[in-house]
């Protein structure tokens, strides 16, 4: 049901149900952009807790957001209504996972959440269509609609209410949207390009995600006031068969993300404006994504070392902590980290009396 996979159309690895859109992913212009370390500082982290978050009575489960006060938000495996492979939207709250339900179709998930309790993410309709979708504390799920076409998915949303996410356009493309008080608005791709997606927001308004290009890149960008910006890729050769994606900013407009090396290596992005796209490095011989970054510019995702799996870590200052798995496990992966530094994800575990392994959605507490 669930599994570590990649979702092309947001370029993302995560643990997610087998039941969404899809997209994919390439490169950019600021060849001027800073490098940075390739190699920060690796430790294990030791002080650590990892806190395993269940499942809605099933065997899978994976987290995707959190917020300021601990609420935790991602989708969990179902057995209900006659499906097969259905997953529901949850929130986690002091041990407790609430099924958030669907808008009458077979699946949703969660993908983020505001210190608002406001959660965004997609359900099926009752004619299984896929649809963005907005939980409000005590109200079902809200139908966000499409900007065209039949499906649309919510990724992120700030505090004020506003949320980002891609819907169909024309055809099998793809657009990123801005969704404010029941108007869903078309953010358009690069010069170009057929589609966009729109991955996160902070309270500023500043949208971040990625956008095709007319030669057929895939290039991390910015929306600011309805302009979008491309903002590259690492430096190297041959940019523009290369790719970068954003997939997370905060509120001092610090952007981050993954960027392709020449020779097909990701290592982690830093991006301000003004700054340029500055190299956060990955372990020596791995490679790197990052996920999501804090007020604190604490900076948490997915990195994998030659021949091992991939593991959760945060990154803090310059010091790569790999955060590990739940007991047993050997697979992880950090999805979005509070300003507590709070960090929610995914990682497998063995069953008991079994070497098979399932996936459920942790959380790890730093000190």
């Amino acid at each position: 049901m669930f599994s570590f996979h990649i979702d092309n159309h947001r370029g993302v690895t995560r643990f997610l149900a087998l039941t969404g859109l899809t997209l994919i992913i390439a490169s950019c212009d600021d060849s001027s952009q800073p490098a940075g370390p390739s190699e920060p500082a690796l430790s294990v982290s030791t002080n650590s807790t990892v806190t395993d978050l269940g499942t809605l009575n099933s065997t899978s489960s994976g987290a995707n957001g959190i917020n300021d006060q601990g609420q935790v938000v991602g989708s969990s495996a179902v057995f209900s209504q006659g499906y097969t492979n259905a997953s529901h939207a949850f929130r986690w709250q002091s041990g407790v996972m609430t099924d958030l339900g669907t808008m009458g179709g077979r699946s949703s998930v969660a993908n983020s959440i505001n210190n608002g309790g406001w959660i965004v993410g997609w359900a099926h309709t009752a004619s299984n269509l896929q649809h963005a979708a907005l939980w409000k504390p005590g109200i079902p799920a809200q139908d966000l609609g499409t900007i065209a076409g039949t499906s649309s998915i919510a990724y992120g949303l700030n505090n004020k209410g506003q949320i980002v996410g891609q819907s169909t356009w024309a055809g099998q493309s793809v657009r990123a949207f801005v969704w404010q008080n029941g108007t869903m608005t078309n953010l358009g791709v690069l010069t170009g390009g057929d589609w966009s997606v729109a991955q996160a927001i902070n309270d500023s308004g500043l949208i971040v995600g990625q956008s095709s290009t007319s030669i057929g890149g895939i290039h991390a960008v910015v929306w600011r006031n309805g302009v979008i910006k491309d903002i590259g890729v690492l430096p190297g050769v041959n940019p523009a068969s290369r790719t970068s994606v954003a997939y997370g900013v905060n509120n001092k407009g610090e952007v981050v993300g993954y960027s392709d090396l020449p020779g097909g290596t990701r290592h982690m992005f830093l991006w301000k404006q003004g700054q340029g796209m500055k190299d956060l490095g990955a372990p020596s011989g791995g490679t790197a994504e990052a996920r999501a970054i804090n007020e604190n510019s604490k900076v948490v995702g997915y990195a994998t070392l030659p021949g091992q799996f991939a593991h959760a870590f945060l990154l803090d200052h310059g010091v790569f902590t790999d955060l590990g798995t739940l007991p047993t496990g050997n697979v992880s992966s950090a999805a979005a980290i509070n300003l507590g530094g709070a960090v929610a994800g995914s990682s497998n575990k063995r069953k008991p009396n079994s070497s098979i392994h399932e996936t459920h959605a942790a959380m790890w507490t730093t000190p």
